[in-house]
């Protein structure tokens, strides 16, 4: 047993890969809903081909077909599956069972039968027999996967697109369904919904073509959303390349994870595919895991080429993140060295990966004070209170400001908008004096910004309401002269009015 996947993402519900989640949701409905009868369906066939004499008829000619066309290892095969069950009663369905699942997927038989070119058959036996397979293919008119699989010797439109969307059993579907939500989410994030579906669908249809083309004689079912799914690792693989990133992996008893370029990924997935289709007999169709992830690493490539189209801050944020890290922790290291200046060094380049962090703001405060470096100081303090604005964190902010206040006996030169966040935190706690003197200093530098009128009506009721209406009229007559045109102009008229 060997499983090898990317655990370097975690999933993130602020913004949520709707396509993914959205495709697992398609896959689920299919098969717990439409394709819930196909069982039915395919018991009523199997009881049909068994009570209607077609399995007593069809196996000894099937038999004889393959040896006449001299098809000497398919009649091996199909003589060491049945042989030892015509020896007993019991096992009379299991031996229709196996004669309609060689007979049913076997084209060239079919084929064969279609044009009346049975080997060793009379005119007559051949329509007796087309006559009852017709019959029994009637009882899967309305099987989903029977409407709905890929026959790479028979390929239709309905197939082509449908398959990638069954399911032959819970297992299968909930074994896509886990590696769809593990990749697909990530290479969602890095594409964007719509590219990332475009992308989804084409690789299914690349694996689907692979499969026709080497597959040609194949009349079996082929169904599974595994090669599109395969394609998203591709893509997963290629899109990060050799960035490093972290998996897991899973070799016998063996499991661990490791950091490695994620190209290897790939290279290890394609390997494992072709030493299964060449050394395991199995029903998984390993040619269409190969087609999706040598198509989603091409379509990965080409989509690097033009940078624009990939969101390469999310990929890179690993690699963000380990640097930062390893900046702080040697700067933790030199503090506790009593290190300031190289402690400083390493807080200045983790806050370039990270400029809003307020632990490094914080530190980095903290040792302007302790080297009594004022310009550093007021530098990184204005960052530290624009940082907790950004963040909502105005209990912590408003502390910052009153610090600065104290320590520099001047006011924070803010961003218009955090000085507005301060001024709307002051009416907040219902300190009306302080807002009213910072916004009056920043109306006076610049008196555009339309936050102005309902700060201005705010203020205004307030001193109305203190009985000063000189002072509230002040703050109307601003709000009628530079925003006429506002929603608070027309409470603003009612005041002046009376």
């Amino acid at each position: 047993m060997f499983i090898l996947l990317p655990l370097d993402k975690r999933l993130d519900w602020k913004n949520p890969p709707v396509v993914t989640i959205a495709l697992i949701l398609i896959n689920c409905f299919i098969y717990f809903a439409l394709q819930s009868g196909d069982d039915e369906i395919q018991q009523k066939a199997q009881n049909f081909y068994r009570e209607s004499g077609l399995a007593n008829m069809e196996f000894p000619i099937y038999k004889d077909y393959l040896l006449a066309t001299k098809q000497f290892s398919k009649l091996q095969e199909f003589e060491t599956t049945t042989d030892p069950l015509t020896k007993s009663s019991y096992t009379r369905s299991m031996l229709a069972r196996y004669t309609a699942y060689y007979t049913d997927t076997d084209f060239a038989y079919n084929q064969s039968l279609l044009n009346n070119a049975i080997p060793n058959l009379n005119q007559s036996e051949i329509q007796r027999l087309k006559h009852k397979r017709l019959n029994y293919l009637e009882k899967y008119e309305n099987s989903v996967i029977f409407n709905y699989s890929l026959r790479p010797a028979q390929p239709q439109f309905s197939g082509i697109y449908g398959h990638m969307f069954l399911h032959g059993s819970n297992g299968h579907l909930i074994g896509n369904m886990v590696f769809l939500a593990i990749v697909g989410f990530v290479v969602e994030a890095i594409l964007g919904g719509w590219l990332f579906l475009v992308a989804y669908l084409l690789t299914g249809l690349c694996s689907a073509a692979l499969d026709i083309l080497l597959q040609s004689t194949s009349y079996n079912f082929h169904l599974g959303a595994s090669g599109a799914i395969s394609g998203v690792m591709g893509m997963y693989a290629a899109l990060f390349g050799l960035r490093k990133i972290q998996f897991f992996y899973n070799f016998l008893f063996w499991v661990d994870r490791v950091k490695a370029p994620a190209i290897i990924m790939l290279l290890i997935w394609i390997f494992k595919e072709f030493s299964m289709m060449l050394f395991v007999q199995s029903n998984v169709n390993y040619l269409a895991h190969i087609g999706g992830l040598l198509s989603g690493a091409l379509i990965a490539f080409l989509l690097t080429l033009s940078r624009e189209k990939i969101n390469t801050e999310y990929m890179d944020s690993s690699i963000k993140t380990d640097k930062f890290q390893k900046h702080m922790a040697d700067a933790s290291q030199y503090l506790g060295e009593m290190n300031s200046h190289k402690a400083k060094v390493h807080f200045l380049q983790a806050l370039s990966v990270q400029p809003n962090n307020i632990e490094v703001l914080q530190n980095l405060v903290d040792i302007a004070l302790q080297t009594n470096n004022n310009n550093e100081y007021q530098k990184h303090a204005v960052q530290l209170i624009e940082s907790r604005i950004k963040q909502g964190d105005y209990e912590n902010m408003y502390k910052s400001y009153q610090e600065f206040i104290k320590k520099t006996q001047t006011i924070p030169p803010l961003s218009d908008h955090g000085n507005f966040q301060v001024i709307k935190h002051l009416i907040g706690l219902k300190k009306y004096p302080q807002a009213e003197k910072l916004i009056i200093s920043m109306f006076k530098k610049n008196h555009t910004h339309q936050q102005y009128s309902s700060l201005f009506l705010t203020l205004g009721k307030q001193r109305f309401t203190q009985g000063d209406k000189k002072g509230g009229l002040t703050f109307i007559k601003l709000i009628l002269k530079y925003f006429p045109n506002s929603e608070e102009a027309k409470v603003a008229a009612q005041f002046e009015i009376s």
